[in-house]
């Protein structure tokens, strides 16, 4: 998430992609997926998206 503006990442639920998450309580979730994804050229105007969930499915 280095570089990335904080306005600009977003983390939902798996179970509902829609939901953005609080970071406090998605502290101790895990990250099934992100956009984009790893190893992706750089550009911090990209919005950061992360599927968080308890388990991942």
């Amino acid at each position: 998430m280095t570089g990335y503006n904080p306005k600009r990442v977003k983390v939902v639920e798996v179970a509902d992609p829609g939901r953005v998450i609080e970071p406090k309580p998605a502290a101790k979730w895990r990250v099934c997926a992100q956009k984009p994804r790893a190893g992706t050229v750089f550009d911090a105007s990209d919005e950061l998206r992360l599927q968080a969930a308890k388990k991942c499915p």
